[in-house]
């Protein structure tokens, strides 16, 4: 029966009565005054000495005592599990099960049968010989819980600390949605050592099934070690997620209409003054361009630089200008896998370990007509492929199919996790922030052709506006079709002419330099350049922007014969091309030669 399959937990409490039952008998060695066991000048001992006990000399029948006593709590904690199992099996709790004052009964009963029936070997002593005994078992039952209770906080220690260190796996469970009645034997191992992979990766076949466990109504969370599965209650398992589900039960507010004759230049003027004059943060009005377009074309954006070049700042008060808060996540360099910013499932605690980061995300499937810029700060001081994979790979679905598989769970789940996938919602922007000096890592092509790059490593001198500009309450639903509107304008939108040229320029690329580019890079372009001619009046600017920054980095560093002759080449035909549009790629050019000597 499921009632007699203890929880991980259950079991751990059960051995730790267990052995807090053995510690007392070996204390009661120690302070037994005739030192049939241990010698006079034991530890046990002193420590008595040292709380003042005096020392006795107790009889067999004291242990007898003592032995009932271990035997009333092993008893009692296992009979108290079966009861709170079979609770648990019928969907109800044992505070409105009424059985709670039925165990508060028998626990009392208990204690007066079990050390009735140990006084009873002590009668035969007087009442000399039960004050003696008395006295004895209580010395060390209290020495015995003191003991106990630092060997625990040492152990926890320990396991905290290992638990911390950044290679630890993390322990982890499938939730599914009702434990079958009857399991054969065979089976049961089978089914836990699937429950313990939690493979965090949404899958089909074994996993899905290990995952599922069972379709109906009641909702089980299987143990990572076999034995009854602990009742599933979501708002213990996701208290954080709940809570975001309870505080948008009336929507998401509306935000107010885009002021009349609001244009993106208009949007991007106001913000470089706003960061100018309350901010006093100085951006040159093409580099909050390329920014604002990138915003608007793609979930990833890299603000590349030197430290103290405004690369924090400037998400965080673009964040305030349109009446958002940027969530910041510092990335530390002991980020080794998703769990480190989307949490993971304790088996010890029965909770899910809710970050900062996944809630963030999550509230965003509510607030859908609001930009959710979420930053990673120093993304790079740590392999942003380890921990930031799952985001990557989504980035090339379609927008209403970039779920993440946060955790296996059934049907009762937090609103918005239904079959534990979480959506990335295009109102969802990620903006990494990355120094380039020793103490970080490399941002790879990989990472790299999934973004946009802006380099940060010009100083601008401050700017002056006979104007303040104010905050704009701007919704993501407006910004959104500000750029559809200007890909769709004529003038504007990136025709087959602009594609055939930088369809040539890439091939150029690849002949001088030797840099291949698929064609995620044209539909950046083809998404970007509108955008930023909706805001400057030129497209080139935002091909030179992408070229710079996703192709001609490729080659950074590069110190072979041809190279030098292959920038020649490139630079010549860029001027040749696109005159002196393409400033940004022109002067990587000339820093790399400069490199050369």
């Amino acid at each position: 029966m499921k009632i007699f399959k203890f929880s991980p937990r259950q079991k751990a409490i059960t051995a730790s009565v267990i052995l807090f039952a053995l510690l007392s008998f070996f204390i009661a060695g120690g302070l037994d005054a005739n030192y049939i066991i241990f010698k006079k000048n034991n530890p046990i001992a002193g420590i008595g000495e040292l709380l003042n006990f005096a020392a006795i000399a107790p009889q067999s029948s004291a242990y007898v005592l003592l032995l009932f006593i271990a035997l009333y709590l092993i008893a009692g904690v296992i009979s108290l599990f079966i009861v709170l199992n079979k609770i648990h099996e019928d969907g109800k709790k044992l505070v409105n099960s009424g059985m709670l004052p039925y165990v508060i009964l028998i626990g009392v009963v208990g204690v007066i049968a079990f050390v009735g029936l140990g006084l009873l070997f002590t009668i035969p002593e007087g009442a000399d010989g039960l004050k003696r005994n008395i006295t004895f078992v209580g010395e060390t039952l209290l020495i015995s819980v003191v003991a106990f209770a630092a060997i625990y906080a040492i152990v926890l220690a320990i396991y905290l600390l290992i638990m911390a260190l950044p290679f630890t796996a993390r322990n982890a469970v499938n939730i599914g949605s009702e434990a079958k009645d009857e399991v054969e034997e065979k089976e049961e191992k089978s089914e836990a050592d699937l429950s313990n992979t939690f493979d965090t990766e949404k899958k089909g076949g074994a996993n899905g099934a290990a995952g599922g466990v069972a379709a109906g109504a009641g909702v089980a969370i299987g143990s990572g070690t076999g034995g009854a599965p602990l009742a599933y209650d979501k708002n213990r398992v996701f208290p954080g997620l709940i809570a975001i589900d309870d505080r948008f039960l009336l929507g998401e507010q509306a935000l107010p209409f885009l002021p009349t004759g609001l244009t993106l230049r208009r949007f991007v003027e106001d913000l470089q003054n706003y960061l100018a004059t309350t901010c006093s943060l100085y951006y040159s009005l093409d580099d909050l361009a390329v920014f604002v377009s990138a915003i608007l074309t793609t979930p990833l954006t890299i603000l590349e630089g030197v430290s103290g070049t405004g690369k924090s700042s400037l998400p965080r008060y673009f964040a305030k200008f349109i009446g958002e808060n940027a969530y910041f996540e510092s990335v530390q360099m002991t980020y080794k896998d998703r769990d480190d910013i989307l949490g993971y499932y304790n088996d010890f605690t029965g909770v899910y370990f809710e970050t900062e980061f996944l809630k963030r995300l999550y509230e965003a499937t509510y607030r859908l007509n609001h930009l959710n810029l979420m930053v990673l700060d120093e993304m790079n001081i740590s392999r942003v492929e380890y921990y930031f994979a799952d985001f990557l790979s989504v980035m090339e679905f379609p927008e209403d199919q970039r779920r993440i598989h946060i955790v296996n769970v059934g049907e009762d789940a937090p609103v918005h996790l239904a079959g534990g996938d979480l959506l990335i919602t295009p109102n969802t922007r990620f903006i990494g922030t990355c120094n380039t000096d020793d103490s970080t890592f490399a941002i790879t092509d990989k990472v790299i052709d999934r973004a946009i790059v802006l380099d940060f490593d010009e100083f601008h001198e401050p700017l002056s506006f006979s104007t303040k500009a104010k905050p704009l309450a701007v919704s993501n639903k407006d910004l959104v079709s500000l750029a559809e509107a200007a890909r769709k304008d004529k003038k504007l939108s990136f025709d087959a002419n602009d594609q055939k040229k930088l369809v040539a320029l890439l091939k150029e690329a690849d002949d001088c330099l030797g840099i291949k580019t698929g064609n995620r890079f044209l539909n950046q372009a083809s998404d970007l350049a509108p955008v930023y001619a909706a805001i400057t009046g030129s497209k080139e600017g935002a091909i030179d922007y992408l070229f710079a920054f996703k192709v001609l980095r490729k080659a950074k560093g590069r110190v072979d014969a041809g190279y030098r002759a292959g920038l020649r080449s490139m630079g010549d035909y860029l001027k040749k091309t696109y005159g002196d549009a393409f400033k940004k790629s022109l002067e990587t050019i000339d820093r790399e030669m400069r490199r050369l000597g």
